[in-house]
Parts: C-alpha cells; sequence; structure tokens
C-alpha cells in the first residue's frame, strides 16, 4: 500500500503529468472567455475551431484512447482533456477551416491585447487643482520620481560655527544641487559649499502679538490659496500629503512632465525660531529657478501680514541663480526660458 501511494503521488507531481496538465486547462479556459466575448460582440452564433496540442500531450492522449478503447469497445468517449469534436456546419470545407484559423488568430492576440493593455497603465494626470492647459499633456508619461525616505520632522546633525556637531529636530537638509532650499545646513558656508551650491535660508517668523492664529495654520491657509501656474510654475496643481499639528507636507507639479517636487512646513522646536521650511526637486540637476520663485510667491503674502522672511535672490544666492539662468539659456523650453 505504501508503494502505491508513493507512485501515485510521483505521478501527480511529475512536471509532465501536473504542471503540463494545469498550463493546458489554464490557457483552454482563457481561450474559451475570449470566445464567447468575441462571439458576443458578432451577434452570437456558432463557430467550430479547434485547438493545437503539443505532441507530448498527443501521445498521452493517444495512449488514454486506445486504453479506453480496449476496456470499453461498447463505448465511445471523449478525454476530459480534449476539446469537443467540432460541429458539423453547411459551409465548405475551405470555409471551415479558414473560420478556424480566424477564431484561432482572434483567441491568441486577444489574450496579448488584454496583458498589455493591463502591465501598460494610462498616464497619471495632474492634480485636481492644475491649469487647464494640463489636459494637453495629460497622455505624456510622468516623472515624478520618489519622495526621500527620511522626509519629515527628524533628529538632523549639522555643523555649528564652532566645527561642533549639533543634532536637533528639523526638516531634511539639501544634497548641494541647485534645485533645493532649506532651514537644515551647516552654520558655515564654506562648510555648505563643499556639498554644492548654496541652499539654507533662515527660517519663517511669524508677527509678535498676531491676533491669535496659530503659525503652521496661518501657512497652511496662505499655500491652500497658492495659485497653480503664477511665475510659469507647478502647473500641474499641488496637494497637501500630511498635516499634523507640527507639520505640513506638499507635492508640487509641474506642467508638462509632471516633475514632482516635495515642500515641507515644519513647527520648531525653539519657540523663537519660527517655521522651519524645505522645498526641493526629486530628479534633475537644476530647477530653473522654480524652487526660489515658489517659495517667493508663498512669502510674499506672509510678509504682508508682518511676517520676517527673506526672498531668495541672486545676492543671497548667487550660485543657484546662475546656474539656474544657464540652464534656462540652454534650454530649448521657451516656457523654462521665460521663467519669472
Amino acid at each position: 500500500m505504501h508503494q502505491s501511494n508513493s507512485k501515485s503521488l510521483k505521478g501527480r507531481n511529475s512536471p509532465t503529468n501536473g504542471h503540463h496538465l494545469t498550463m493546458t486547462r489554464m490557457s483552454i479556459g482563457l481561450l474559451a472567455v475570449v470566445l464567447l466575448l468575441s462571439l458576443s460582440e458578432q451577434g452570437g452564433g456558432v463557430v467550430a475551431f479547434s485547438f493545437v496540442t503539443p505532441p507530448q500531450h498527443q501521445q498521452q492522449h493517444q495512449q488514454q484512447n486506445q486504453q479506453q478503447q480496449a476496456s470499453k469497445s461498447s463505448c465511445i468517449s471523449v478525454p476530459k482533456n480534449e476539446p469537443a469534436p467540432p460541429i458539423a456546419t453547411s459551409t465548405s470545407k475551405s470555409n471551415s477551416i479558414a473560420t478556424r484559423r480566424s477564431m484561432l488568430t482572434k483567441s491568441t492576440l486577444l489574450p496579448l491585447l488584454l496583458l498589455t493593455t493591463l502591465t501598460n497603465p494610462k498616464p497619471t494626470n495632474a492634480f485636481p487643482n492644475a491649469i487647464p492647459d494640463s489636459k494637453t499633456y495629460a497622455d505624456k508619461p510622468k516623472r515624478r520620481g520618489q519622495p526621500p525616505k527620511d522626509i519629515g520632522l527628524l533628529p538632523r546633525t549639522t555643523e555649528t560655527a564652532a566645527d561642533s556637531s549639533i543634532t536637533q529636530l528639523g526638516v531634511r537638509t539639501c544634497d548641494g544641487n541647485p534645485n533645493c532650499f532649506s532651514t537644515t545646513g551647516d552654520a558655515l558656508l564654506v562648510d555648505r559649499q563643499t556639498r554644492g551650491v548654496d541652499f539654507l535660508i533662515r527660517p519663517w517668523v511669524p508677527p509678535v502679538g498676531g491676533e491669535g492664529e496659530v503659525p503652521l495654520r496661518a501657512v497652511a491657509r496662505v499655500v491652500n490659496g497658492y495659485v497653480p501656474g503664477q511665475g510659469g510654475i507647478d502647473g500641474g496643481g499641488f496637494t497637501l500629503v500630511t498635516e499634523t499639528e507640527s507639520y505640513l507636507y506638499y507635492q508640487f507639479e509641474s506642467l508638462k512632465k509632471g516633475f514632482i517636487d516635495d515642500v515641507e512646513f515644519a513647527k520648531s522646536p525653539s519657540p523663537s525660531s519660527g517655521i522651519l521650511v524645505r522645498s526641493a526637486s526629486r530628479l534633475g540637476q537644476t530647477d530653473f529657478g522654480v524652487n526660489a520663485i515658489r517659495l517667493n510667491a508663498i512669502a510674499d503674502v506672509l510678509r504682508k501680514e508682518g511676517w520676517t522672511i527673506e526672498r531668495i535672490t541672486q545676492k543671497s544666492h548667487p550660485d543657484y541663480w546662475v546656474t539656474s539662468d544657464e540652464a534656462r539659456e540652454a534650454t530649448f523650453d521657451k516656457d523654462r526660458r521665460n521663467l519669472e
């Protein structure tokens, strides 16, 4: 008994009998569904078709047929894995062959088209508040990139002016590429320039004795009123991703290629330090001045309400602007050349 069970399990798990039988059943099921869908579109009807069975399977089916005919000579049986015989029609032999070939071609191509549709989704659309021109580029591939893994209000270590290190809560620093600004960075300019261009900005300080509005809520109010497309940037709109009592995280999208910039505002651990800020592109070496234009636009509104915020200018960050201007002159994109 033990030996008989071992042989049975071996035959069930063998690649020839198990794997190919499963694949054959799956193929038959998929082709049957596709054919039924095709027939329903053509108005129904009975169509004869045939399946092509691999030579190895044909041998197995022939052996099964011989054994069944020998044991049951009075009966005619059809193996489970064999398709039903074609239904005879009044058409000629040549028409029947042409019909079978046509259906076999459809049953082969339709699954491939279905697979292509599933593996190649449509390009992602812009954010809901994108400018109307974004519809022109809706079918273009988007280059969104991935946000940094350490984004958020986390412990950050920087160098002080006394050549010592300090660790405190803050937003992420920049990598030195001219496409990022942050309130987190080394105190000395020479230390920051070892990474690349200078990117450090001062925290945004709210007015003293204001009307009682929480500073971070004031920032959220102004950002929510930001108009996509102003200054020729952020035509793809923006969205609020994360909002807590001490942290705001937005994503801004470019118009044509869907580049995403991560913009963060956070309450400083020190009450007198104001609001921590970071605006950075995910991809590319330069942002053509986009992050500076965006932060200046938001800061201009807050400054009118009494906030103390320094503008990002050619005087405050000369290396950044030199690189941005050179990139604008070199690009063939007229919209980037005309950024304000």
